[in-house]
C-alpha cells in the first residue's frame, strides 16, 4: 500500500510539472500587431518581409513605410532571449524591446536600469554593435547584454540584406577557446581522480574550481539551467559552447558513470563549504542520525516546487534560488543574500549541510545517477562506491548514508532541538527566495 501512495506522488508531481511546461509553451506566444505598435505608434497594418527571423514592414494610416520591425533571437545566460528592434525607413535602430527571455531577473533588471538597450538607437548597419567596441557592457550581466547585443545585430544586419540589398559579413559563432578547453580538462581531471582514487588531487581541483568556474567564469551549475533544459529553452551551442559543456556534459557522465561526481569533484560553492569546513571549524557538529532520513525527501520536494514555479512563472531562471551568484559576483536579492550567509555560517559546524539537505542540482544529479543505477540493474551502486560514515564523503558528500560525519573522536554534541529550527529556517529562506525571483515579493 506505502508503494502505491509512494508512486500515485510521483505521478501527480509529474504530471503536474508536465502541465506547467505546457503553459510555459501557451503563455509566451506575442501579438504581432500589438508589439509593432508600441515601437511604431502610427503602424495600423505590416507585410512579412524576408529573412531567417520573423520581420515586417509597418505601414502607417495612408500605407507608407514607416520602418521595419524584427523579431531576432540569440542565446542569453538563461537561454533564448528574443529582441524586438524597430529600425526607421533610413535603417536607423529606434528601438529595442524584449518580448521573451529566461535570464534571471535580477540580472535582467541590471540591464534594464543601465539603460543598455537605449545605447543602441541610432545606430545602424555599419556599427559593429559588439560589447568593448562600440558599446559598454553591463557589469554583474555581461553574458545577458552580450546575448541581446547579438540579437540586435542579427536584426539590423537582416534588414540591411533583405530590404537594402547590402553586402553585409555574418555574425561570427563563438570559438571554442581557451575556457572551453580547461573546463573539458577539469572534467577529465575529475573523472580520472575519481576512477583510481585520487583525493589528493581532489582538494587542489576544487580550489581551482572555486577560481575558475566561480570568480573566472561565474558559472555553476544550477537548477535554472536544468529546467531550462527539461523545457527545451537551450542557448544555441556556437553562441554559448560553454554552456552545453558544464550543463550537458555533467548530466552525460552522471548517466553514462551512475555517480554524482560533480558536487563531489567540481563544485565551486560545495568546495567553500567544505574549505570553511575543514580550515575555520573548531566545533564539529555531525547531523542527528535521526534526521538524515530527510533528506533527500526534503531535497527532492524543493526542487520539485522551484521548477514547477519556474513553468508556472514562464521562465527556467526562477528556478535557480541557490546562493551561488551571491558569493561569486556580489549580484543577488535579500533571500540570496540571506541564504548564503546562513550557509556560510552553519558550514563552521556542519559539513556540507547546504549540499546534503537543500541543494536543488545535487538532488538532480543524484536522481540522474539513481536512475542510471537501475536501468544497469545495479541498485547497490551507491552502496558500494560509499566511503564509510566517518570518511567525510569523498565520493558523494551529500547522500546521508556517506553524510560526512566526523569520527567519533572529532565529534561534539548537537544542541538538542536546534537542528529542526535550522531546517525550518532554511526552508523559509528559500521559499522566500523563490518568491523573490518570480517577483512575486
Amino acid at each position: 500500500m506505502a508503494k502505491k501512495q509512494r508512486m500515485l506522488i510521483i505521478l501527480v508531481a509529474l504530471v503536474l510539472l508536465w502541465a506547467g511546461i505546457v503553459h510555459q509553451r501557451l503563455g509566451s506566444r506575442e501579438h504581432t500587431l500589438v508589439l509593432l505598435q508600441e515601437v511604431f505608434p502610427a503602424a495600423v497594418s505590416y507585410q512579412p518581409a524576408g529573412g531567417k527571423y520573423p520581420a515586417y514592414r509597418v505601414l502607417d494610416e495612408q500605407q507608407r513605410p514607416v520602418g521595419y520591425a524584427v523579431l531576432a533571437q540569440a542565446s542569453g545566460y538563461g537561454g533564448p532571449l528574443t529582441v524586438l528592434v524597430g529600425l526607421d525607413a533610413g535603417g536607423k535602430v529606434v528601438r529595442v524591446q524584449i518580448t521573451r527571455h529566461h535570464e534571471t531577473p535580477l540580472y535582467l533588471k541590471l540591464v534594464l536600469e543601465e539603460g543598455f538597450l537605449e545605447r543602441f538607437y541610432g545606430k545602424t548597419f555599419g556599427d559593429p554593435l559588439v560589447l568593448g567596441q562600440d558599446l559598454d557592457g553591463v557589469s554583474g550581466a555581461t553574458v545577458s547584454a552580450q546575448g541581446i547585443a547579438a540579437a540586435v545585430g542579427k536584426a539590423v544586419r537582416q534588414v540591411g540584406v533583405e530590404e537594402f540589398g547590402l553586402a553585409l559579413p555574418e555574425p561570427e559563432p563563438a570559438a571554442w577557446g581557451a575556457e572551453e578547453w580547461i573546463l573539458l580538462a577539469m572534467f577529465v581531471t575529475a573523472l580520472v581522480g575519481m576512477k583510481y582514487g585520487w583525493t589528493k588531487m581532489r582538494g587542489a581541483l576544487l580550489a581551482f574550481s572555486v577560481f575558475f568556474l566561480g570568480f573566472r567564469l561565474g558559472a555553476s551549475l544550477n537548477l535554472g539551467n536544468i529546467a531550462s533544459l527539461i523545457s527545451g529553452n537551450v542557448p544555441a551551442f556556437p553562441e554559448r559552447p560553454s554552456w552545453h559543456l558544464l550543463v550537458g556534459g555533467t548530466l552525460l557522465v552522471v548517466l553514462g558513470t551512475g555517480r554524482n561526481w560533480y558536487c563531489a569533484w567540481l563544485c565551486p560553492f560545495g568546495a567553500v563549504q567544505e574549505g570553511i569546513h575543514r580550515v575555520l571549524s573548531l566545533l564539529k557538529y555531525p547531523v542527528p542520525r535521526r534526521y538524515l532520513a530527510w533528506a533527500v525527501p526534503l531535497r527532492l520536494t524543493l526542487t520539485w516546487l522551484a521548477l514547477l514555479l519556474a513553468f508556472l512563472f514562464v521562465n527556467p531562471s526562477i528556478a535557480g534560488y541557490e546562493p551561488f551568484a551571491a558569493f561569486f559576483s556580489g549580484r543577488a536579492h535579500a533571500g540570496q543574500w540571506l541564504l548564503m550567509g546562513l550557509v556560510l555560517f552553519l558550514s563552521l559546524f556542519y559539513y556540507r549541510l547546504w549540499c546534503r539537505f537543500f541543494c536543488p542540482t545535487g538532488a538532480v544529479l543524484d536522481l540522474a545517477a539513481a536512475v542510471r543505477g537501475r536501468i544497469k540493474g545495479r541498485k547497490e551502486r551507491e552502496k558500494k562506491h560509499a566511503p564509510a560514515a566517518g570518511e567525510e564523503g569523498l565520493a558523494c558528500p551529500r547522500a546521508p548514508r556517506c553524510g560526512g560525519l566526523p569520527r567519533p573522536d572529532q565529534e561534539t554534541k548537537d544542541p538538542p532541538g536546534v537542528f529542526p529550527w535550522v531546517l525550518g529556517i532554511f526552508v523559509a529562506l528559500i521559499l522566500f527566495t523563490l518568491l523573490k525571483n518570480a517577483g512575486v515579493l
